[in-house]
């Protein structure tokens, strides 16, 4: 599933639902907000019209304009800041349970040649926090744009649909079920991962703006010493017509022109420049119900240290584990068995197949530096 982008019309028809009100489309990039709570406008109880896209205010004269830029937006995103800036929620409508956890997860992973023993399941909260950004691009105007990404607190890995989720409603304030919560990154290492997820995108627009931006400079410049060359050319020929005694006079003019051409270039030059700022707006942390498990790989003569895996039950599937070697995700499983001559009870390791390979080359090399 695709993920929406984050307008700013989505946004802050997020923060009048969440307020008590709505936002009813008019036409596209046109609503009639209905005030409430702690939205910044309308007022609580009345009407009001909102127009997002600036090419339609002159078809609604007396509609609020709300697009970056405009004191109306602002106060939108103030008010979004203030609201929740890091705020909470709780899938209230799905219950962690499942049927046959272990047959599921034993189906979901694949371990040639050994056997998946799974552990008892254990139900928990796991969050997805979702990341609001504001990008500026700063040059000879300034304009901004709104950035969503997820991150799985959980698994320490994006999450490209929490947003949908968070639209899908079935939300809750407050704790429906009595489960505890299960482990969380920091939240910096999590902010960090998910500006990772924005930045070729914010990138992308702050390229896009400089290629329009040297261009529209380009064209100034050509027109500037278009005219300053004309002048120079000009200011060359009564110099020639001039007698000696006024030459130096002519010169100095021909220095000052030349000087001030140079100088509009290189304005014209310095406008072309732009510059991307972000900071992040809000973050929610999306709770949602999640059965933990541990499973090992067992082999003819070796067992694995266990592996935690997770059965979500909003997408009611189980989700690839990290590879406790490279740390990345994966259904594939192999074991590698201890180091010859390991204490005994030391417990084999279960990894993804490219791993796996690289251990065994390793083992490889070993025996065969032994024998010669």
């Amino acid at each position: 599933m695709e993920e929406r982008p984050w307008t700013l019309e989505r946004f802050v028809c997020a923060l009048l639902e969440h307020a008590g009100g709505a936002a009813e489309e008019v036409e596209p990039g046109v609503r009639d907000a209905l005030g409430a709570g702690s939205a910044p406008w309308p007022r609580p109880g009345e009407v009001g019209r909102m127009v997002f896209d600036p090419e339609a205010l002159p078809e609604h004269p007396d509609a609020a304009p709300v697009f970056f830029g405009s004191p109306r937006a602002d106060d939108f995103l103030e008010a979004g800041k203030a609201l929740a800036p890091a705020a909470r929620a709780w899938r209230a409508d799905l219950h962690p349970a499942v049927h046959d956890l272990k047959a599921r997860v034993r189906r979901a992973l694949s371990a040639p040649e050994t056997s998946i023993e799974v552990g008892p399941g254990r139900a928990r909260y796991d969050a997805l926090a979702l990341f609001l950004f504001r990008v500026s691009y700063l040059g000879e105007e300034r304009e901004e744009e709104l950035f969503a990404a997820g991150v799985d607190l959980a698994l320490g890995r994006p999450h490209r649909t929490v947003g949908d989720w968070v639209d899908s409603g079935g939300w809750s304030d407050r704790r429906p079920l009595a489960l505890p919560d299960g482990p969380m990154i920091p939240l910096g290492r999590a902010l960090a991962s998910a500006w990772k997820e924005i930045e070729p995108h914010a990138v992308s627009g702050l390229r896009a703006r400089e290629s329009d931006a040297r261009r529209r400079a380009a064209v100034e410049v050509a027109r500037l010493r278009e005219y300053f060359d004309e002048s120079l050319t000009e200011l060359d020929a009564r110099r020639a017509e001039a007698p000696p005694v006024e030459a130096a006079s002519w010169d100095e003019r021909r220095r000052a022109t030349t000087a001030e051409r140079d100088r509009r270039a290189a304005e014209a030059e310095a406008r072309a420049r732009v510059r991307l700022s972000a900071e992040p707006v809000s973050v929610l942390l999306a709770c949602v119900p999640r059965i933990a498990a541990g499973f090992r790989l067992r082999g003819k003569i070796a067992v694995s240290a266990p592996v935690t895996v997770l059965f979500d039950a909003a997408s009611h599937s189980v989700l690839p584990p990290d590879c406790p070697a490279c740390g990345r995700p994966t259904l594939e499983w192999r074991l590698i068995p201890p180091p010859v001559g390991a204490a005994l009870g030391t417990e084999a390791t279960a990894t993804c197949p490219a791993c796996a390979g690289l251990a065994q080359e390793t083992r490889e090399r070993r025996v065969g530096k032994r024998r010669g």
